[in-house]
């Protein structure tokens, strides 16, 4: 399998698991989805909005052009929220239908303000980490979704795998 193939199963994973959280998300109440729990983001909210905002960012790095994109506010209501994510997969699609192996192998970079240092990687490792990134959050989501009898199901790849054989 090429890098390329690698890729776009990754992405479209981290979409597919998405869906399975943001179906559970909408199942909640807006105190719900902004109640205090146990995680790095303490509500599923702020837990999803961080999701989307790295998402955004590490796409326009991919994509050579680092920026953050508008944030989007703390308390949205859920529809919207929902709205962030259908952009960035829309975003993540579009990169993942043109990437090639060239691109892939390239190397991309972005300034971090805080340490005031610019790091280097390849294209190939970043899509790594924004999907193992979004799997993080995803489990923590999860976690507290299921607190509040909302379990988004099983994620594993192996079950997105699945999916697509049928």
């Amino acid at each position: 399998m090429s890098w390329a193939e690698h890729a776009k199963s990754l992405i479209a994973y981290n979409q597919w698991a998405n869906a399975k959280v943001l179906a559970a998300a909408a199942q909640l109440s807006e105190e719900e989805l902004g109640r205090q729990l146990m995680g790095s983001h303490h509500s599923v909210r702020s837990t999803l909005l961080h999701t989307v905002r790295v998402q955004f960012w590490w796409l326009s790095v991919l994509n050579g052009k680092p920026e953050r994109t508008a944030d989007p506010d703390d308390n949205m209501p859920f529809p919207e929220l929902r709205n962030w994510f259908d952009q960035s997969h829309a975003a993540m699609q579009a990169y993942a239908k043109g990437v090639t192996e060239r691109q892939l192998d390239s190397q991309v970079s972005a300034f971090n303000p805080r340490e005031k240092r610019e790091y280097h990687w390849p294209s190939w490792q970043l899509v790594s980490h924004l999907t193992n990134h979004s799997a993080h959050h995803r489990a923590e989501a999860g976690l507290m979704l299921e607190s509040l009898g909302h379990s988004p199901g099983d994620m594993d790849f192996v079950f997105f795998l699945r999916e697509q054989v049928k």
